[in-house]
């Protein structure tokens, strides 16, 4: 039997969802059919057997204008970094919710290596988000390794991929090399690729591999 708590929960709950679909098909009728959530990308309505579906579709990328001054003089913010991480997110989940990744499991967690998930993009297969990711970075001359570090710090926070109850991202894994993070983004060609890295464990296993693998020395001690 529910309680009290979580009927007027429930209640709230369908209000609010009401109150969210009412507000998408006002808007809706305003746009023809494509609400606007920011300067990006556009919720488009489609009509199902089950209900209308809005789903998100990017807007066109603005023609070149950039000059060679400033490809290089360019100073990225806070904001272009993380707009392009959660494009890239966006992208990431395309690939992945269909299946389309590869991994790599570990024989032993804790004393050979973490698993390995990668995801690669082709250009072919998104080629509108493909190109605005590319169009922001030049556009903001962000630094690959700085994005790619971003991008690895907003995957452990698990926003890119559903971390669940038990695993936990690598990010450094003692070898100098990042083991997780994003490829460079320094190609709008058609036959580009986008390619992800991701390494995990077991979060029950994090402080025993953090131990083994950075073990305290004598003068830390």
């Amino acid at each position: 039997m529910q309680s009290l708590k979580e009927i007027v929960e429930e209640v709230l709950s369908e209000v609010k969802h009401t109150i969210r679909r009412e507000e998408i098909q006002m808007t809706n009728e305003k746009n023809n059919g494509k609400l606007c959530t920011d300067d990006l990308k556009v919720l488009k309505a489609t009509a199902t057997e089950t209900g209308t579906v809005y789903a998100p579709v990017y807007k066109s990328v603005t023609v070149n204008e950039l000059t060679l001054t400033q490809l290089l003089t360019t100073e990225p913010t806070d904001e272009d970094y993380q707009t392009v991480v959660e494009l890239l997110t966006d992208l990431f989940q395309k690939r992945y919710q269909d299946y389309k990744f590869l991994i790599a499991k570990s024989p032993d967690e804790v004393n050979d290596r973490p698993h390995l998930l990668q995801v690669q993009s082709n250009f072919e297969e998104d080629p509108y988000l493909h190109k605005l990711i590319f169009a922001k970075c030049m556009n903001a001359n962000l630094d690959m390794q700085e994005l790619s570090k971003r991008f690895a710090d907003y995957a452990a926070k698990g926003h890119v991929v559903d971390l669940g109850e038990d695993a936990v991202i690598i990010i450094d894994d003692g070898t100098g090399l990042a083991a997780t993070g994003v490829s460079p983004i320094n190609s709008g060609l058609e036959d580009s690729a986008i390619t992800y890295i991701f390494g995990f464990i077991k979060k029950s296993n994090w402080a025993e591999w953090h131990e083994k693998t950075f073990p305290k020395t004598e003068d830390a001690e």
